[in-house]
């Protein structure tokens, strides 16, 4: 996604409230105010990178982690993360694998 373009979606109930990424580039954006039921309020991703993002104010709503950011494997740089909230582990960001 580019340029800086504001995502907000509501409840989905797996993961990745905001982004479900499996690969690929996710630059100059704002994930806010998002909420996944399980994993990754804002963002779920499997591969690849975040940058430049706001990820703010996003929750992870059940017993698992990775409010603003659930990662299996990718990496997130140049990226402000605030805000977010996990009812288990990681608030802001969870690492699975990678980062």
């Amino acid at each position: 996604m580019d340029p800086w373009s504001a995502l907000n979606f509501a409840y989905p109930y797996d993961r990745g409230g905001g982004v479900f990424m499996l690969n690929g580039t996710l630059r100059n954006c704002a994930v806010v105010s998002n909420t996944a039921y399980y994993y990754g309020g804002g963002i779920y991703m499997c591969a690849g990178v975040v940058s430049n993002c706001l990820i703010q104010s996003n929750r992870a709503a059940n017993s698992y982690g990775g409010g603003g950011v659930y990662i299996t494997n990718g990496l997130v740089r140049n990226s402000t993360i605030r805000d977010n909230y996990a009812a288990a582990e990681g608030g802001g960001m969870y690492f699975s694998y990678g980062g």
